[in-house]
């Protein structure tokens, strides 16, 4: 990965680049190894998470990447959750030591222009009810897909459907009442 921009990397993979899918898919086998070490998981594991890690990128996450983060630390978030869905299939937790939220911190820590705009969007995500937020954090930031959210939170696809929709309109309206007149100026503030 070190030798492309995320722009590169990203047209690359979606024309199924042979030296990009093998850089991307040892990224991910070397991230999920690094991080069951870390936690004392064995290395099966991590294998498995970097094989769904690699699969779900190359399905959904080059579509649906924002560039609003690094794409490497976008494909760190997606491993960590992979291990989690391993973990999950296993019937088995997270050591009790570990918290989710500082994995995430330390494998995705937002740049300077990333805390700026995670600051801009703080009020607006306040305004959202709980569970339009758990959906637009679940598909957004960690990368489920609707299906997977609706069995988690027991509801109808469309329904987590209509929540996104929701919590986007409304992030989309806060964010014009702070003066950005169209997606445009909210995503040029953003990066």
């Amino acid at each position: 990965m070190e030798n492309y921009s995320d722009q590169e990397w990203i047209r690359l993979l979606k024309q199924g680049h042979e030296q990009a899918c093998d850089q991307l898919w040892a990224f991910l086998v070397s991230n999920a190894q690094t991080v069951c070490w870390r936690w004392g998981l064995d290395e099966y594991l991590g294998s498995e998470a970097a094989a769904e890690a690699y699969h779900r990128i190359m399905r959904r996450g080059i579509f649906q990447f924002d560039y609003r983060s690094q794409f490497r630390s976008y494909c760190r978030r997606i491993t960590v959750n992979e291990i989690c869905r391993e973990l999950q299939k296993q019937k088995r937790n997270l050591p009790a030591k570990i918290s989710l939220d500082e994995i995430h911190e330390q494998v995705a820590a937002p740049n300077v222009n990333e805390q700026a705009g995670l600051e801009r969007l703080l009020p607006c995500i306040r305004r959202l009810a709980a569970r339009e937020w758990d959906v637009c954090r679940k598909y957004y930031l960690e990368g489920y897909s609707p299906d997977e959210i609706a069995a988690q939170f027991g509801i109808a696809q469309n329904h987590v459907n209509v929540l996104n929709y929701r919590a986007r309109q409304k992030l989309l309206k806060c964010l014009q009442e702070q003066g950005y007149m169209s997606s445009d100026d909210i995503l040029d503030g953003l990066m």
